[in-house]
């Protein structure tokens, strides 16, 4: 049971120890202003796994130390202080050794029968661990057990506090290898294994070191689950693979998804890592620092390392091959991997390295024979909490999203947008003026009647958790704008668009203007949102052109005023408004009897209005006459023979004599024959003229031939 009470002060030495280096690392963090030194807690800094040999990772390169322990393991744990990276313990199955290397106690059980361990260190209290670990009980059998581990107890030198009761929660049917990976919400821990009968199981240990019943997620694959060669999570806790040390085509490795919120695995995703005929007996297991690649180490005497995309896991890289046993993989402080190997058949203490495994294929710069430990390292590399970090929460797998119009009086919709809903939800809108109105469904809607501040809450359950998110929500008010009813303009018309109502802060138009009034000339819709602070109101009209006015008044008239002629203008029915000028008659039509240019302007019942003009002009009879006798004398007294003649548009004056010849020829009305003839004076007598004159006559044109005889005097 948990003994909490049993907390004593550390030795001076000890003490000392703890201090100074806590002294140190704030000297540095105020020297370097906290950019050269990690604040990642340092629990993996000291690797007691191998035989007689450790490694420091605290200088920041992987520095061989040595220990007296001579123990030939397949497993091992160990833990460091968090904030100096200083050694706490380390066992591997059966006493456990503190810093000094001195056993502080015994888990009574032999090391051959423990398969898997590792230490989770205490949330709540400093220096307080919970060792877990896999005991063998049977052929493919396994039980968890739980140790408290105090290393404040004893003068700082540490003891077994004494074994947390599992019981009913770890049925004898467990795989020989588990991994651990942070809560990402709580301050506890998951171990995950795999169990005989076909499910997983994910057991949760809280900050107090408390074990909860697992939680169960079943699978369809048929898994050797009797032994496994190792079980490895990604840093971010997020991938589960393990290795099943098998040279049948089936057991290949598998990589599956788990929720580090409730401990389950994805029940639609396991997949199947490719291995090509000669790559058997899966063994090692290691994921890169940014969770995208994975490294698999296959064989049995000749081996192989893989590298694998996560998120297409049929991409794969060989990235070497030996003709010795790559075993284990783990991944260290410094951000590299290394490689457990055998010499010769045997296990060694040869290490080999992954330098740069966030790169993918041959640039992750795998190279050999690295390190050389004290003693063998058996297969197995020290085993760490895989993911030490929670990052999600429950409200960081959704996206919470409030509407943006945030108006009194409007509805406001409360989303989540998440491929995997909670398990339920309550909106709790937190507004007075409605008091207890909740929601429990994923949209809703509320209305604020009132502006105000107002502080709505969501609270969400996922796998037994609650986690409540507040949100700070101001509502503003703004009124309606109102544009009026749709409507229609004339050709030309200007329309003058100006939201009734208006209070707002900004308005915004359909085509960009931010102006309080809109001018147009173009038929279509037209919207305007008034803004006050987040609220906003909108309102829609539909403006058309009506059809242009298609008055036909006429281009011109004609009268002959001496004959009291009229004319009828007519500007055409169906108008509302006529007005003449310049007879100012208000009437459809008008008579004229004089000539002149007349305008019309007409309005019709929807206010479109038109313009029209015409032109009134003379036209009367053509009239022509000619003198019966002129006397070509020189007196200056009708001495010439010429005709007269009004309203003639054309004419064609010829003179015969008595033989028939042509005397005279003119195309002037008033050109007169001056009685020569052939530059000699015409012979007294009698003369034919003939006329051929163009007019009008009842206003249409016609060609008249006038005759007659004139007689020449002298």
């Amino acid at each position: 049971m948990k003994n909490a009470g049993q907390i004593t002060s550390w030795s001076k030495v000890n003490s000392n120890r703890i201090i100074m280096s806590r002294f140190l690392l704030f000297f540095l963090l105020m020297l370097y202003g906290g950019s050269q030194i990690s604040a990642q807690e340092k629990y993996m800094n000291q690797w007691y796994w191998a035989e007689k040999s450790a490694l420091d990772f605290n200088s920041g390169n992987a520095q061989i130390k040595s220990h007296p322990y001579r123990g030939y393991s397949t497993a091992s744990a160990c833990i460091a202080e968090k904030i100096t990276g200083d050694l706490e313990f380390y066992t591997f199955g059966e006493e456990i050794y503190n810093f000094k290397h001195e056993i502080i106690g015994s888990t009574g059980i032999p090391f051959a029968k423990v398969t898997d361990l590792v230490v989770i260190p205490d949330a709540e209290k400093d220096r307080i661990y919970t060792l877990v670990l896999l005991e063998q009980i049977g052929v493919g059998n396994q039980r968890m057990r739980a140790f408290e581990i105090d290393m404040q107890a004893n003068d700082g030198k540490g003891k077994l506090t004494g074994e947390n009761s599992v019981g009913s929660k770890s049925p004898d049917n467990l795989m020989n290898r588990f991994s651990a990976v942070k809560h990402c919400y709580l301050n506890g821990y998951w171990i995950q294994t795999i169990a005989n009968s076909g499910v997983f199981k994910a057991f949760y240990i809280n900050g107090s070191g408390h074990i909860s019943d697992p939680v169960i997620t079943a699978h369809n694959q048929l898994f050797p689950v009797n032994y496994a060669g190792q079980m490895g999570a990604s840093p971010d806790g997020k991938w589960l693979c393990f290795t099943p040390y098998s040279d049948l085509p089936e057991n290949a490795p598998y990589l599956f998804k788990f929720n580090t919120r409730c401990g389950t695995f994805d029940a639609n995703f396991a997949q199947e890592l490719h291995a090509e005929k000669n790559w058997t007996r899966a063994h090692g297991v290691a994921f890169s620092p940014n969770n995208k690649l994975l490294y698999i180490t296959y064989g049995y005497q000749e081996s192989q390392l893989v590298q694998y995309e996560i998120e297409n896991i049929s991409n794969y890289f060989l990235i070497a091959e030996s003709p010795e046993n790559f075993n284990q993989m783990a991944l260290a402080p410094d951000g590299k991997i290394y490689i457990s190997t055998h010499i010769s058949g045997i296990p060694s203490n040869k290490l080999d390295v992954i330098e740069k495994p966030n790169n993918i294929g041959k640039g992750c710069s795998y190279k050999g024979d690295i390190i050389r430990t004290v003693g063998v390292t058996n297969f197995h590399m020290p085993k760490f909490i895989s993911s030490w970090n929670g990052e999600c929460r429950i409200k960081g797998d959704f996206e919470v999203k409030i509407g943006e119009n945030h108006c009194a009086g409007s509805p406001i919709e409360f989303d989540i947008i998440s491929d995997e809903m909670p398990d339920s939800l309550l909106w709790d809108f937190k507004d007075p003026n409605t008091p207890g109105v909740v929601s429990y469904l994923k949209n809703s809607i509320h209305i604020y009647s009132k502006p105000g501040i107002y502080f709505p809450v969501l609270i969400i359950w996922q796998c037994g958790i609650r986690d409540t998110l507040h949100f700070k929500l101001e509502v503003d008010d703004v009124t309606k704008p109102d544009l009026g009813n749709d409507r229609g303009f004339c050709k030309g018309e200007t329309v003058t668009l100006v939201p009734a109502n208006a209070d707002a802060d900004l308005w915004l138009w359909n085509n960009g203007s931010r102006d309080s009034v809109l001018q147009t000339q173009n038929a279509g819709t037209y919207w305007v949102i008034a803004v006050r602070g987040k609220c906003k109101k909108m309102d829609t009209i539909s403006i058309s052109q009506f059809p242009t006015l298609q008055m036909i008044l006429g281009e011109e008239y004609f009268i002959c005023e001496d004959e009291d002629d009229l004319v009828l203008l007519d500007a055409g029915e169906g108008y509302k408004r006529y007005k003449w000028q310049p007879t100012n008659d208000t009437t459809q039509w008008i008579i004229v009897d004089k000539t002149g240019e007349y305008f019309v302007f007409v309005e019709d019942s929807r206010g479109c209005k038109d313009e029209a003009g015409t032109m009134v002009k003379t036209l009367c009879n053509m009239k022509v006459w000619f003198p019966s006798s002129f006397t070509p004398n020189g007196d200056g007294l009708n001495d010439v023979f010429a005709g007269n003649g009004e309203n003639i548009t054309g004419i064609e004056v010829l003179i015969f004599n008595r033989w028939g010849e042509e005397v005279f020829h003119s195309y002037n009305i008033q050109d007169g024959w001056d009685g020569n003839y052939l530059g000699n004076k015409a012979a007294e007598g009698a003369y034919v003229w003939k006329v051929r004159a163009t007019g009008f006559l009842n206003k249409k044109k016609v060609i008249n031939n006038y005759y007659g005889t004139v007689e020449l005097l002298r």
